[in-house]
C-alpha cells in the first residue's frame, strides 16, 4: 500500500486540507505566499486530468530553491515567525505537488497538523481558536481517507461530506480529555515564544515618533487591550495609558532615550520579583486610594505595557522603568493580563532632576527649526519661562486645527507645522509643544500611549482600540516633579472629553476599512454583533488565555486542599475515566442508533434467554428462545408462546418489521421475567 499513489478523491481530500491550514494563514503573509501554494495544488490536479506523472526530483528542486529564494528576498535572513510560516505554506503546496506514494501523503498529513498550530500564533482570539479547529477537522478527514485504502475514484458524483462529519466526531470526543489536561496538566512554554520579526509589529506603538506615525493608527479598529476596573470606570479625560516616553529628538524624530528598547530594559528597571540593587521607588510619591484593575493586553510583539500613572503591580517578569514605565521581559507575543494599582495623585521626581535627565530633557538640535527658535527667543524677551506655556496654549487655541488628514512636512517638521500648515494631530502638537517648552529651558519630554477607551454596555469593561493611540507631553518643574500636559485638549478637548470615536464620528475621516466591524457601529445590528464579539473575546481572554501557572495552583489548590504530586496524580487519573466514560457512552448510543427498531426488539427476546449474550449461542432460535422462557417462568407460558409465534409471522413471513402492540409485548415479558436488569439492546438476532 505505501508504493502506491493515493486514489484521486484521497487527493482532493489532501488538497482540501492543505487549502484549510494556509487559508487563514494568508492574511499575515505575502501574497505571493498563497498565489505558491494554491498554483502547486492547481497544477497537481491539471497533470491528474492530462494523465501526467508529478513534476521530477530536479524539477521540484528548483520550485523549493525559489521558495526558499523568495523568502530571503522578503524577509532577509530566514528567522521568525513569518518566513517560516512561509515556507511551511509553500512547502505543503511543493509536497501536494509532488506526491508519488503514500508515505508522502502522510508526510504532507503531519505537515497540516504543524502548520494548523501556527495560526494561534498569529492571533489567539476566540475566532482564531475556531478556525484551528475547523482547519483540524479538514487534515483528521483526510487522514482518515488515507487510512481506508485507494478504493475511492476521483468523482463528482461519488464526493461525500462524511469524512469531515466523522472528523468532527473525533474532534468532540476529544474535547473532555483536552479540557483535563487544560485544567490539570503543567502549563508549559507556548510556541507563541518563537522569535518574531519586526514585520509582525505593524499594528500598535512604535518606539519611534515622527509626524504620521500616530494618525496612521487611527484608521485601524483592532482592539489594543481591554481593562476591567474594580469599581466604576474612571472619566475618559483621565484615561492617559502611558507606555513610551521618548526624550531624544533630532529635529524631527522621537524616540526613547537609548533609541533602542531592549537597551532600556538593562538599565534601571525593577522587576516584581526581584531585589533591585538601586531602589528609586521613592521618587514616585503617590497621593490617596489607588485605582485597581486587571488589563488584558493583546499580543504587540513589543517589551512595553500600557497603564495609568504610577503603576505598580506583583506580576512576575513584568518591571517599572525610572520613567514611571510598565515593560515586560520578552515582547509580548501572546495575551497577556496583570492586576495594576495606579494612582490619581502622584509626584515624580519632585525633588530633583540628574545632571544626565536635565541634559537629556532639554536638548534639541540648534537649527533645525529655526523659526521655532525664533519664536521662542520673542516670548522669552517680553517674558518669563514660566509664560511660555500660556503663550503656546493661546496660540493653539487661536489659529490651529485638530484633523487626522494634516498636510505633510517633508523637511522641519515643527517650523512647517507652525508657521505653514497649522493643521496636525496629536503626534504634531506634542512635538511642538515639547520643543518650545525645551528651547525656553523646561525640561520636557513627549509620552506615547493611548487615551481614553470605549466601554462595553452589557459587560462594563473598558476597550481600547489602536485609534485611540495618543501623543502628550510632560514637562518638569522643581517641587512639583513631572506635569502631563496635552496640547490636544487646548485645541480639541471634545476629543479628550467625548473620546475619539465620537470627536470624528461624522468627519468621514475615521476608519475607512469597510471590512472592519467598527466602520458599521452606526448600524445598530453590526454594531451589537461587534459588541458581542467582543465580548465573547473578554471572556476568552478571562478563562482560556489568561489560565496561567499561578491559576492553575490555585484551581487545583482550591479543589484538592493541598498541592502534592501525588494528589495532582490520582486527580488525572481520575479526571480520565471521564472522557473515557463519555467515549463509552458514545460508542454504546452509536452503536444503538446503527439498529433498527426491529433489531433492538429481537436482541432484547434473545438477551433474555440467553442472560444478555446471544453470541455465545448464536445457533439459538426464536423457538427455542420461547422454550427456555416458557420452562423458566410456567406461570407466564402462553403470552410467551404467542409472543413467540408472533416474532416467527414477523420474521419469516413478513420479512421484518415490528408493530407498537407486538414491541409493547416483548418489553413487557423482560419486565416480568428480568425484573432487576436492563438487558443490553444492541445484541442482534442470529439464527
Amino acid at each position: 500500500m505505501h508504493s502506491e499513489q493515493p486514489s484521486r478523491q484521497q487527493q482532493l481530500w489532501l488538497a482540501l486540507a492543505v487549502w484549510a491550514v494556509c487559508l487563514p494563514l494568508w492574511r499575515f503573509l505575502p501574497l505571493w505566499a498563497a498565489i505558491v501554494t494554491s498554483g502547486a495544488i492547481v497544477a497537481r490536479f491539471w497533470l491528474l486530468h492530462r494523465g501526467r506523472a508529478a513534476p521530477g526530483q530536479g524539477l521540484m528542486a528548483v520550485f523549493a530553491a525559489l521558495l526558499a529564494g523568495g523568502v530571503i528576498l522578503q524577509f532577509g535572513v530566514p528567522v521568525g515567525v513569518d518566513p517560516l510560516t512561509t515556507l511551511l505554506t509553500g512547502a505543503a503546496g511543493l509536497k501536494f505537488l509532488e506526491l508519488k506514494r503514500f508515505r508522502d501523503a502522510q508526510l504532507l498529513v503531519l505537515l497540516c497538523y504543524f502548520t494548523a498550530g501556527m495560526q494561534l500564533v498569529f492571533d489567539q482570539n476566540i475566532g482564531s481558536f475556531a478556525l484551528t479547529m475547523l482547519s483540524l477537522m479538514f487534515v483528521i478527514a483526510a487522514q482518515n481517507m488515507l487510512e481506508r485504502g485507494s478504493d475511492f475514484q476521483y468523482a463528482w458524483r461519488q464526493f461525500s461530506w462524511r469524512p469531515l462529519r466523522r472528523a468532527f466526531v473525533v474532534t468532540l470526543i476529544s474535547v473532555p480529555l483536552a479540557l483535563v489536561l487544560f485544567l490539570v496538566a503543567p502549563r508549559l512554554p507556548s510556541i507563541t515564544l518563537l522569535p518574531v520579526p519586526s514585520e509582525q509589529s505593524r499594528t500598535g506603538i512604535s518606539d519611534s515618533m515622527d509626524p504620521g506615525s500616530i494618525s496612521s493608527l487611527s484608521l485601524s479598529g483592532d482592539v489594543a487591550f481591554r481593562v476591567n476596573f474594580e469599581g466604576a470606570t474612571p472619566p475618559a479625560s483621565e484615561l492617559y495609558w502611558r507606555g513610551l516616553v521618548m526624550s531624544r529628538f533630532d529635529g524631527r524624530t522621537w524616540s526613547a532615550s537609548s533609541g533602542r528598547m531592549d537597551a532600556q530594559l538593562r538599565g534601571s528597571v525593577i522587576w516584581s520579583e526581584e531585589t533591585p540593587p538601586i531602589d528609586w521607588r521613592h521618587e514616585i510619591q503617590r497621593f490617596g486610594d489607588p485605582i485597581r484593575y486587571r488589563i488584558y493586553m493583546e499580543p504587540s510583539f513589543r517589551h512595553w505595557l500600557f497603564a495609568l500613572p504610577a503603576a505598580q503591580t506583583n506580576r512576575p517578569n513584568v518591571g517599572i522603568t525610572r520613567n514611571n514605565l510598565m515593560v515586560y521581559r520578552t515582547p509580548i507575543a501572546q495575551p497577556l493580563s496583570l492586576d495594576v494599582e495606579t494612582w490619581a495623585s502622584y509626584r515624580h521626581q519632585a525633588a530633583g532632576l540628574t545632571q544626565d535627565l536635565l541634559r537629556e530633557n532639554l536638548s534639541y538640535p540648534e537649527g533645525t527649526n529655526p523659526q521655532t527658535e525664533a519664536l521662542v527667543a520673542s516670548w522669552l524677551a517680553e517674558g518669563p519661562p514660566e509664560e511660555v506655556l500660556t503663550r503656546m496654549v493661546s496660540l493653539f487655541n487661536r489659529e490651529f486645527s485638530y484633523t487626522l488628514s494634516p498636510p505633510t512636512y517633508p523637511g522641519a517638521a515643527v517650523d512647517q507645522f507652525l508657521f505653514e500648515g497649522r493643521a496636525g494631530f496629536c503626534e504634531h502638537f506634542a512635538s511642538a509643544a515639547a520643543l518650545i517648552l525645551r528651547i525656553a529651558g523646561i525640561p520636557a519630554r513627549v509620552v506615547a500611549g493611548y487615551q481614553g477607551g470605549e466601554v462595553h454596555p452589557a459587560q462594563g469593561y473598558l476597550m481600547v482600540h489602536q485609534y485611540n493611540a495618543h501623543a502628550w507631553v510632560e514637562f518638569w518643574l522643581p517641587g512639583q516633579g513631572w506635569t502631563k500636559f496635552d496640547p490636544t485638549a487646548a485645541v480639541a478637548p471634545e476629543r479628550i472629553e467625548r473620546g475619539f470615536q465620537e470627536y470624528f464620528r461624522t468627519s468621514g475621516e475615521m476608519l475607512t476599512n469597510p471590512l472592519m466591524l467598527a466602520y458599521w457601529r452606526d448600524v445598530a445590528v453590526l454594531n451589537w454583533f461587534r459588541l458581542q464579539m467582543d465580548a465573547m473575546n473578554y471572556r476568552w481572554l478571562n478563562w482560556v488565555l489568561s489560565y496561567d501557572s499561578e491559576r492553575q495552583f490555585a484551581f487545583l489548590q482550591g479543589l484538592l486542599g493541598q498541592v502534592s504530586p501525588v494528589r495532582v496524580a490520582l486527580l488525572l487519573v481520575a479526571a480520565m475515566l471521564v472522557p473515557l466514560g463519555f467515549y463509552a457512552a458514545f460508542n454504546w448510543w452509536r452503536r444503538w442508533r446503527s439498529q433498527s427498531k426491529w433489531q433492538r426488539i429481537l436482541g432484547l427476546w434473545v438477551g433474555m434467554a440467553t442472560d444478555g449474550d446471544g453470541g455465545k449461542q448464536r445457533g439459538i432460535t426464536l423457538r427455542q428462545v420461547g422454550q427456555i422462557l416458557a420452562a423458566r417462568r410456567p406461570d407466564l407460558k402462553e403470552p410467551i408462546e404467542q409472543v413467540t409465534a408472533d416474532l416467527e409471522v414477523r420474521l419469516y413471513r413478513d420479512g421484518g418489521g415490528v408493530s407498537r402492540e407486538l414491541a409493547a409485548s416483548v418489553r413487557s415479558l423482560a419486565r416480568a421475567i428480568s425484573p432487576g436488569r436492563r438487558p443490553r439492546a444492541g445484541h442482534r438476532q442470529t439464527h
